[in-house]
């Protein structure tokens, strides 16, 4: 459970270091253009993989069109990057947090965002997800638009209980 709760505050950072450029002073051009530099998604594994298996999904990942590279992060690589997000926003890490409560992933780029909402508006996602060995594909913002929303959403209180 406390992998899992983890994995989601990873997805909320990374969620929010993407679209965290609308709090800038930047122009609407180069926030778009930065989305497009950014055209990627991830995808998370399950603990049990073995060699194979991960091969497997790194085949397939690469045969999805307008692939440019398809990168292997271990538990070592996805705990510094949250350690670096978490310093980036002044927060500490939780403690006992190890690197092996974050799962391995696959970090998949693309020629472009509309090769991203390719994957993920289409059955092609529900297939990648279907993958043996695959936990999830995350998708962040891919348009300006996307990114407003997205924002937006966050800021909003949740809605009463009713």
């Amino acid at each position: 459970m406390f992998r899992r709760t983890m994995v989601v505050v990873l997805l909320a950072l990374v969620s929010l270091s993407g679209c965290g450029l609308l709090d800038r002073d930047e122009k609407k051009e180069e926030i778009e253009r930065l989305i497009e530099e950014n055209a990627q998604f991830s995808v998370f594994l399950r603990d049990d993989n073995p060699a194979e298996r991960k091969a497997a999904v790194e085949a397939r990942l690469r045969t999805l069109p307008d692939v440019t590279t398809v990168t292997f992060e271990g538990h070592d690589v996805a705990y510094a990057k949250m350690k670096k997000m978490f310093a980036e926003q002044n927060q500490e890490m939780p403690e006992n947090f190890e690197p092996e409560n974050l799962p391995e992933t696959f970090v998949v780029k693309m020629k472009d965002q509309a090769a991203v909402r390719n994957v993920r508006d289409t059955p092609l996602q529900a297939e990648l997800k279907a993958l043996p060995g695959v936990q999830d594909l995350v998708f962040t913002c891919t348009t300006f638009e996307e990114c407003k929303a997205d924002s937006i959403r966050r800021r909003s209180p949740a809605p009463a209980a009713s």
